[in-house]
């Protein structure tokens, strides 16, 4: 005898009303369909069989209601499921910030009974994902792994971007650890050292000008070394205030680059130079500077910013055979240091524009002409921010990013058109 009929014997009306009663409506007799059985129809495949493997443990809805008094002992879980209303029937049912339950409080969840208000959005935790060293351990990982399953389908349904609520609390193992951003105080330079900033790492800016590199160390909270990357002396400087000051460095971000000539017409053997000592070389000799401690440690993270235009023809000659040169020096080195724990990659920025940058400028002295050029040259419609390529730039710093080595990440929104 199932739970309604229990109930019709008893002549007790449900404490929770069908959807069909509320709103006066069927449609497509949908509302006869069991409740988990709608939700499984719904979400993916994966997620269906899972959720009736672990059905006991996780639960993604928080039932309330009038504080009548409960059923009998043992009849309110098998009269549960055939009287919940789906999501839509009101304030009845509705979602709540609790991912995943255990037995215990499953025991205690009936349908008159109160669990508790959700919580703002601001305030719900998602679980974090393991650091790498405790993925096979314990510390139930398959139930955190489930339980972010369980949240990404819930704010599916709800039409949210699950991606977004859950990335932000995403634990990326990389707190504590000591960076050292070159020209890390305007444009994607300062945007990546923010970032990692915000994930706990230690960070050091270096540049030419003191004024502003004292103003984005104080605004980090981190340290300002004002050193000439152009010259040997500059990169052994920068280095040796960052592990005097900080420690060891873990995280190196060839952030530095530097234009020379425009076209053919006015590039020569002297613009080849300055561009190869302005963006190769000087990635080349910082990566050396930090490269054997990194091996010594077993860990470390080295990522050149190169661009898409040397991942493919375009943009001025000697500056794309410049960034060309250091996609393949990524390449090289990523193979010869991977076994010891180090990463090395490149990421290859589109069209970032952000205050003060040559798109910038470019904008304010064309804006048709640019306007024009975005429609033409960039699916998205629109420029990419520095927030957008320092996010990948942060994640490849990761714990998580382990296997990614020797790449070079397109951060284009879709603009380049290499099919490598």
């Amino acid at each position: 005898m199932d739970g309604l009929t229990r109930r019709q014997a008893r002549q007790e009306k449900p404490g929770v009303e069908t959807a069909p009663q509320q709103r006066r409506s069927d449609p497509a007799g949908k509302w006869d369909q069991p409740v988990v059985g709608r939700l499984e129809a719904e979400r993916p495949e994966r997620l269906a069989k899972r959720l009736a493997f672990r059905q006991e443990r996780a639960y993604p809805l928080a039932i309330g209601g009038a504080r009548e008094p409960s059923l009998p002992a043992g009849e309110e879980d098998a009269d549960l499921l055939e009287q919940l209303p789906d999501r839509r029937g009101g304030d009845r049912v509705g979602p709540l910030g609790v991912i995943s339950m255990d037995r215990a409080t499953w025991k205690d969840i009936c349908v008159r009974r109160e669990v508790g208000a959700a919580r703002p959005p601001h305030q719900k935790q998602l679980p974090r994902l393991l650091p790498v060293h405790q993925e096979n351990g314990g510390g139930g990982t398959r139930e955190r792994r489930w339980s972010v399953e369980i949240e990404l389908a819930c704010e599916a349904r709800r039409g949210g971007d699950a991606t977004e609520s859950t990335i932000r609390n995403v634990d990326l193992g990389i707190s504590g650890k000591v960076a050292l951003v070159t020209a890390g105080t305007r444009g994607i330079g300062l945007g990546i050292a923010s970032a990692l900033s915000a994930e706990g790492v230690r960070v050091a800016v270096a540049a030419r000008t003191e004024v502003d590199v004292k103003r984005t160390a104080a605004a980090l909270g981190g340290l300002g070394i004002v050193a000439d990357l152009l010259t040997e002396d500059g990169c052994r400087r920068a280095v040796s205030e960052t592990e005097q000051s900080l420690g060891p460095i873990d995280i190196l971000v060839n952030n530095l680059g530097v234009r020379a000539g425009s076209s053919w017409s006015d590039t020569g053997l002297a613009e080849f130079e300055a561009a190869f000592a302005g963006n190769a070389g000087v990635s080349v000799r910082m990566t050396q500077l930090v490269i054997p401690g990194m091996l010594l440690r077993g860990w470390g993270r080295v990522i050149v910013i190169s661009s898409i235009w040397g991942r493919e023809s375009g943009g001025a000659p000697a500056y794309n055979a410049a960034k060309a040169a250091e996609i393949s020096f990524v390449t090289a080195m990523a193979r010869e240091v991977a076994a010891k724990g180090v990463t090395v990659n490149s990421i290859a920025p589109g069209s970032i524009l952000w205050e003060g940058g040559g798109w910038h400028r470019r904008q304010q002295a064309d804006p048709d002409a640019i306007a024009e050029l975005v429609l033409r040259e960039m699916p998205l419609g629109r420029f990419g921010t520095v927030e957008e390529v320092a996010a990948v730039v942060t994640f490849v710093c990761s714990q998580q990013a382990g296997l990614v080595n020797g790449a070079c990440i397109p951060v284009d929104g879709g603009q380049s058109r290499s099919n490598i």
